[in-house]
């Protein structure tokens, strides 16, 4: 299950931060996202330690932390995209397609669309 989604800037400000638990685990998950900014910047910086190429956009899994696993998506444009999750037996592969997916879900979509979009909104989801 997804808890917390965010859209980091290319200068590691925050764009978009929306976590899906209780108000007592948000702060800790704000702090968890921070902390994979560093992670993300070391395998960007140092593609050779961390076996990815520069054309690799799925991060794959940041780091695992006791409750939750970090995964991380960086755009061609230096744009973040971190999701955290409590699925602690799912695989990469699995998280691959899901990490733009589920962001692009949660940050263009907030609030639930009305029946006549229903239809515009599945064409847009299928093109990607």
């Amino acid at each position: 299950m997804i808890v917390c989604v965010a859209v980091v800037g290319h200068e590691n400000n925050p764009l978009y931060l929306q976590s899906f638990t209780e108000a007592d685990d948000a702060l800790k998950l704000h702090h968890i996202v921070h902390s994979s900014l560093d992670v993300i910047d070391e395998r960007v910086n140092n593609p050779k330690k961390s076996g990815s190429t520069l054309n690799e956009t799925f991060l794959g899994l940041l780091y695992p932390t006791e409750n939750y696993k970090v995964y991380g998506y960086l755009t061609n444009t230096k744009v973040k995209l971190i999701m955290v999750m409590t699925d602690l037996d799912v695989k990469d592969a699995d998280v691959r397609s899901e990490v733009p997916c589920c962001i692009r879900r949660c940050c263009l979509q907030p609030l639930p669309c009305s029946r006549e979009d229903d239809y515009l909104q599945k064409l847009w989801t299928k093109s990607w």
